[in-house]
Parts: C-alpha cells; structure tokens; sequence
C-alpha cells in the first residue's frame, strides 16, 4: 500500500463518484418516475464517464495537471445538464402557470409541479467533482 498515495485513492474515489453519479437519479417527475443523468443525456453521460477513467488514469501517470483539466471539464458538463433541468422545470411551471379553469385544477397543478424534485444524483456527481479537484492538489 505504500506505492499507492493518497491523492491516487482521492482520484480512483473521484472517478468511482463520478461513474456512479451518472447512474443515479437526478430529477424524479410524477408519472415518470426517476430520471438517471444517463437518461437525461446519453452523450454528456457517456463523456463523463470517459472523463471519470481518464482522471484514475491520470492519477497513475501523475499527471496532475491534466486532472486540474479534466476537473474543470466535467464540471462544465455537468453545470450544463443541471442549468438545463432547471430550465425544463421552470419553463413547465410557466406552461402550467395559466389560469386552468377553478380551484380542484389549480390544486392538482400545484401539487403536480411541487412533487417534481432534483435527486441525489446531482450531489453524487459534484462530489466527484469536488474530489477531482482535490486530487489534483493533494500534495503527498
């Protein structure tokens, strides 16, 4: 164990948060269920997770710099997805926001759009994030 450092097993956690952050709920909406990063974006995801690998390889070639990078890469991507959520959200509260015709439809709306909620995914794949970032400045 003394060959592996500890910035190499911040950047494997780093990378594990990151490949299992892609896979869990990140938005859970009625009637639909829960909805992964990877089936919000297919492509995005698929771009994370080969990020992910490349931050525990870069670990073991040291190159830190690169994971600085990689950090930086991710946590664009991942913004994008979480701004683009956001955005759905409050562009369909705005679709539903009309007036719909008496106080029974305003309730069932209203209710409808509190129970759509941001999950646990999102803090999974930022704490991969966070964890990249200390990597790369992990100094032992």
């Amino acid at each position: 164990m003394n060959h592996i450092k500890q910035y190499h097993l911040l950047s494997i956690s780093a990378g594990l948060a990151l490949i299992g952050g892609v896979f869990c709920p990140v938005v859970s909406i009625p009637f639909m269920g829960d909805q992964t990063f990877f089936q919000n974006q297919e492509k995005i995801s698929l771009f994370i997770l080969l990020n992910a690998v490349l931050v525990i390889c870069c670990s073991f070639t040291r190159l830190k710099t690169f994971i600085w990078v990689l950090g930086l890469i991710i946590s664009a991507a991942v913004y994008y997805v979480y701004y683009d959520i956001q955005s759905t959200i409050s562009e369909f509260e705005k679709v539903m926001g009309g007036d719909s015709g008496g106080i029974f439809f305003t309730n069932i709306k209203n209710s409808f759009l509190d129970s759509i909620k941001i999950r646990y995914g999102i803090y999974v794949l930022t704490a991969g994030i966070f964890l990249t970032f200390v990597s790369a400045v992990w100094k032992k």
